[in-house]
């Protein structure tokens, strides 16, 4: 995958049309933010892609954050074992393991040298890196000849939180629609399927203020990890989105809508500095066949160390006792 400097999200809502409380519409196709957020799809035993949720790129080695709930709702749906293949599919996660009958993919938006136009490109997850209990899951995509049409713009990633009262951005897709058998993975490589003809979305942009953070967990099994709360609902689909700064560095993933828990509109959104220390891998497709270059002695913090994840430097700040954040008042 090409390394194009990562940068600061320009924020800018100009293309952007008002379609709710604080949501925003922004064109579904060859959009700014479509060069780094993802629609998320998950194929089935068939090969059949169908709608999932959101991703982000999150290096420039491949790595795309989704929330890992995600996944956990892909092996409910397409798998006739669901629970055990929940309980197989999450180990195989947490070790950086590959998936047995399901897959992980994103649609990308990037320039497609042979058409002289922007194409619609479908990569697919070769390997997952979880972090129970957070609902962080991190996928790891090969480079190969096709990478040119995978957009190489990494945003900069913040392992600080965001303040309280500060305004935040949360981006994603929504309303996915694909005919009732899915899209096929083979039509689509091969020509035969126009994706552009077949798939539709909606990105959506939900503007809100932070309002809490809790360093532990929201509530026992909902949220198990350190989290914080956003003062607006999102639309289904945008669960592993990106959250960005009002200075536009990602600080966070969308969970879910949490309007129960407060009885206002509420969104969670996952904070990223528990998976500092995460062991990912990456790897490249040669032209004889797939080399994957595991990479469990290279975590996190490595890649920020190298910057093939790329900061704000703040993440020395947030190596600090739990007991120094304070939970802000309800």
């Amino acid at each position: 995958m090409s390394d194009e400097h990562s940068e600061l999200v320009t924020l800018s809502l100009n293309e952007a049309v008002l379609v709710g409380d604080h949501l925003w519409e922004l064109p579904s196709w060859h959009t700014y933010w479509g060069r780094f957020v993802y629609p998320l799809l998950v194929a089935n035993s068939q090969r059949r892609l169908f709608p999932l949720g959101t991703a982000f790129a999150f290096s420039n080695l491949g790595h795309v954050l989704t929330a890992r709930h995600n996944l956990e709702e892909a092996l409910r749906k397409h798998h006739p074992n669901a629970e055990q293949f929940v309980r197989q599919g999450m180990e195989a996660a947490r070790s950086g393991g590959g998936l047995e009958h399901t897959h992980l993919a994103i649609f990308s938006q990037g320039p497609n040298p042979r058409l002289g136009d922007i194409s619609l490109d479908l990569r697919v997850f070769s390997s997952i890196h979880a972090a129970p209990p957070t609902d962080l899951l991190i996928g790891s995509i090969l480079a190969d000849d096709s990478s040119a049409l995978v957009p190489t713009m990494h945003p900069l990633i913040t392992f600080a939180p965001p303040r309280i009262g500060e305004i935040v951005r949360c981006v994603g897709y929504t309303d996915m629609t694909v005919p009732e058998g899915g899209l096929s993975i083979d039509d689509i490589r091969e020509g035969r399927l126009n994706p552009y003809e077949a798939y539709g979305h909606r990105l959506i942009v939900a503007v809100g203020r932070v309002k809490n953070i809790f360093i532990e967990r929201l509530a026992r099994g909902f949220v198990e990890g350190p989290c914080f709360t956003i003062d607006v609902d999102v639309p289904h689909g945008l669960s592993g989105g990106p959250i960005l700064r009002s200075d536009g560095a990602v600080c966070g993933a969308v969970y879910s809508g949490a309007g129960t828990f407060f009885d206002s509109p509420t969104t969670v959104g996952a904070l990223l500095y528990p998976i500092f220390l995460l062991p990912l891998s990456f790897g490249i497709s040669m032209a004889n066949g797939v080399v994957l270059m595991k990479a469990t002695e290279r975590p996190i913090a490595e890649l920020v160390a190298t910057q093939a994840i790329r900061t704000d430097g703040t993440e020395e700040e947030q190596l600090v006792p739990p007991h120094l954040y304070r939970r802000s008042p309800e």
